[in-house]
């Protein structure tokens, strides 16, 4: 998405809100809310993912991931995990969300 200077909006799914982001140090959150603000204007900053999460993204902010989606259509980011990479298990909380 090159040149494309339109803003996203970010969405973050209720399970992030409720479950992902108070389980968080305040110190990280800062920093993961900072490396997603960054999305508005670059949404494929993040790798894409394959398997059953082809539709996602992954952002990595240290050990932790965050997993997105994009809509294009209507300029939205869908934040749809944050956690750890350990032993793959925000892999797997995505699969269930999705």
């Amino acid at each position: 998405m090159p040149g494309n200077k339109s803003s996203y909006k970010i969405l973050y799914s209720s399970d992030v809100i409720n479950n992902d982001l108070p389980r968080l140090d305040n110190k990280i959150k800062d920093i993961i809310r900072k490396k997603i603000e960054k999305l508005k204007v670059e949404p494929d900053l993040g790798l894409p993912l394959r398997g059953k999460l082809f539709k996602l993204y992954k952002l990595k902010v240290s050990k932790y991931r965050v997993l997105y989606q994009i809509d294009n259509y209507n300029l939205m980011i869908i934040i749809i995990a944050i956690g750890k990479r350990d032993n793959s298990i925000i892999y797997k909380l995505a699969e269930k969300r999705i």
